[in-house]
């Protein structure tokens, strides 16, 4: 498995960007944001998830680096949360290890039960990295579940609620 370094993605996006013609015309074909190309194509900003997912590109999370020809340890989000409750339970308590490693406890919580993402002190302090590999390549797991999405397929219950309507002047304990 090849890991691609942030350079390696920016001439890849030069690439598609100079195949679709102009910054502005791959954005629209890709449903990104024409300023975001840009950013990135500077190097302003590392390249987003769904910026890479057009590029054929993943986000992965690794236990270990490659070195010269030593393969990787792919770490499925599963175990990513299974490691990370390890970790919090030798500590005490998630306060603990949120204190330990200077980590928002709130984000941390929303973190282990899957409405948010990790961002790069956690995964750090679990000693392992986030690279980016070719989507394609056979020894990925199987495509990750979204993170706003509950165990069951469904939106998580903080989207899936209507929003309220309401006028002026009406009450909704009228008959």
């Amino acid at each position: 498995m090849q890991i691609l370094r942030i350079q390696e993605v920016i001439k890849l996006l030069r690439e598609e960007v100079q195949r679709a013609g102009s910054q502005s015309e791959f954005a629209r074909q890709k449903g990104v944001q024409p300023s975001l190309v840009n950013r990135v194509l500077r190097g302003d900003r590392f390249p987003p998830l769904r910026l890479c997912r057009a590029l054929g590109l993943e986000w992965v999370l690794v236990s270990q680096v490659e070195v010269g020809g030593m393969e990787l340890d792919i770490i499925t989000w599963r175990d990513f949360r299974r490691i990370l409750r390890e970790e919090i339970n030798k500590a005490g308590s998630i306060t603990g290890w949120a204190r330990q490693f200077r980590i928002d406890r709130a984000h941390l919580s929303s973190v282990l039960h899957r409405r948010r993402a990790p961002d790069q002190r956690i995964i750090a302090a679990l000693n392992l990295s986030e690279v980016l590999v070719y989507a394609n390549d056979p020894r990925l797991p199987r495509s990750r579940q979204q993170h706003t999405r509950t165990r069951h397929g469904q939106p998580h219950a903080r989207w899936k609620k209507k929003p309220r309507i309401s006028m002026r002047g009406s009450s909704s304990h009228e008959a």
